[in-house]
C-alpha cells in the first residue's frame, strides 16, 4: 500500500488558480476561489480543498493522482502560454484535444452521472419486467437454459442410452410440457418478481457504488497510462479563444461542455457524433473553443457562462462574488446534466428485452 495523498483533486489546482479571488480577511493564505452551489450559496474556499474529495482516486495507492500530476505540469504551461498570447492556441491543438478528453472524464460530475444513469437504467428495467416484451424474453431465456440442461445430461449418455430415453413416452411428455410450464411460471409473475428484486438489490448495495467508482478509476488509470490521447475522430478541426472584457467566465465542475448540432449544451462526455463545438473557460477573461463542424464559435461570452453553469453538476468556481452568479446557481446549475437521456434509457431497455 502506498497512499499518502488522501485529498484528491478532480478539478486541477492549476485550473482553479486561474480563478482566484481576493482572499478573505480573516483567513491565512491567498489561494481562494468563490464556490457557488445550487442553493444559491456562495463561499470562499482554499483551492487545496475546492474541487477535491477524500480518496476520490482510491484508498490503496497514489498512482492515479501522480499520473494526473504529471499531465497537469504540462497542461499548466500550455494554459500560461495561451493566456499570455491567445493567438498561440493553434500551436497547442493536439495537447488541447487530449486535455479536453482527460478533463471531461476525470471529474466527480461524470462519476455521479454514470452512477445516476446506471441506477436509472436498472430501475427502469425493474419497472418493465411485467411488460409483454420482457415476459417473452424470460420465456426464451428459460427455454434456452432448459434445453441446454437437457443437452448436457444427454451428452453424458452413450448413443444407445440417448436413443432409448428419447423413445420413452415419459420423456416425450416432459418435452411437450416444458414450454407450458415455463409460460405459466412467467405469466404468474414469479420470474418477473425475482428479476425485479435482483435489479433493485444490486442498485441499493454499497458494493455496487464501490464497483462503479473502482471502474471509473481503473478506466482513468488505463487511459492515462496509455498516453491519455484523445481519439482521432474527436479532435476538432479548429481552435479559437473567446474573450470576455467583463471577466464573465467561470469554471464548471464538469470540465469542458459541448454544444450539439441542435445548439443544445450538454456535458462534453457522451455527446458523440452530435458534437458541434466544445468550450472550456481557462480564466475569467478567456475560454477555449474547440470547433468540430463549424467555422466560428456560436456562443457569446455570456452564453458560455450560462452553459458552463447549466452543465455543471454540483458547483462552479469564480474569481468574484456576484449576485447574478448566485441567481444562476439557483436557477440554472445542473439543468443540462444528463449523460443518458430518458428516451435513450427506454431504448436500452427495449434492446435488453429484444435480444435473442
Amino acid at each position: 500500500m502506498n497512499k499518502n495523498k488522501d485529498n484528491n483533486h478532480y478539478i486541477s489546482r492549476f485550473q482553479l488558480r486561474r480563478f482566484l479571488s481576493v482572499p478573505p480577511p480573516d483567513r491565512p493564505g491567498k489561494y481562494y476561489t468563490w464556490v457557488y452551489e445550487s442553493s444559491g450559496a456562495a463561499f470562499q474556499e482554499n483551492i487545496r480543498v475546492a474541487g477535491s474529495e477524500h480518496q476520490f482516486y482510491g484508498s490503496d495507492s497514489d498512482d492515479l493522482e501522480n499520473l494526473f500530476s504529471d499531465k497537469e505540469s504540462k497542461y499548466g504551461s500550455i494554459y500560461a502560454d495561451i493566456i499570455t498570447d491567445p493567438s498561440r492556441v493553434s500551436k497547442h491543438k493536439d495537447e488541447l484535444s487530449d486535455l479536453f478528453w482527460v478533463f471531461g472524464f476525470r471529474t466527480r460530475a461524470i462519476r455521479e452521472r454514470i452512477r445516476s444513469s446506471a441506477i436509472a437504467t436498472m430501475g427502469q428495467a425493474a419497472n418493465s419486467v411485467d411488460s409483454d416484451v420482457a415476459k417473452n424474453f424470460f420465456e426464451r431465456e428459460a427455454l434456452r437454459r432448459v434445453n441446454e440442461e437437457i443437452d448436457a445430461r444427454l451428452g453424458k449418455m452413450n448413443v444407445f442410452e440417448r436413443i432409448a430415453l428419447k423413445k420413452t413416452s415419459k420423456f416425450q411428455k416432459e418435452l411437450r410440457l416444458i414450454p407450458l410450464k415455463v409460460r405459466k411460471l412467467v405469466a404468474n409473475g414469479s420470474v418477473g418478481t425475482v428479476i425485479r428484486n435482483g435489479f433493485l438489490e444490486v442498485t441499493s448495495a454499497v458494493s455496487y457504488t464501490k464497483m462503479l467508482d473502482e471502474g471509473h478509476n481503473n478506466g482513468l488509470r488505463e487511459f492515462i497510462a496509455e498516453g491519455g490521447r484523445c481519439p482521432e475522430k474527436f479532435r476538432p478541426l479548429k481552435w479559437e479563444v473567446v474573450a470576455s472584457e467583463q471577466n464573465e467566465f467561470v469554471l464548471g465542475d464538469s470540465g469542458p461542455f459541448a454544444l450539439t448540432e441542435t445548439l443544445k449544451e450538454e456535458p462534453f462526455v457522451g455527446v458523440g457524433e452530435k458534437l458541434l463545438e466544445a468550450y472550456l473557460p481557462i480564466s475569467p477573461q478567456l475560454c477555449l473553443a474547440a470547433l468540430f463542424k463549424s467555422s466560428a464559435p456560436h456562443l457569446t461570452s455570456s452564453q458560455i457562462r450560462k452553459c458552463t453553469i447549466s452543465t455543471s453538476l454540483e458547483n462552479f468556481f469564480s474569481h468574484a462574488e456576484d449576485d447574478e452568479l448566485k441567481s444562476l446557481a439557483k436557477t440554472t446549475l445542473g439543468n443540462a446534466t444528463e449523460i443518458i437521456p430518458a428516451d435513450e434509457i427506454d431504448e436500452i431497455i427495449r434492446k435488453l428485452w429484444d435480444r435473442k
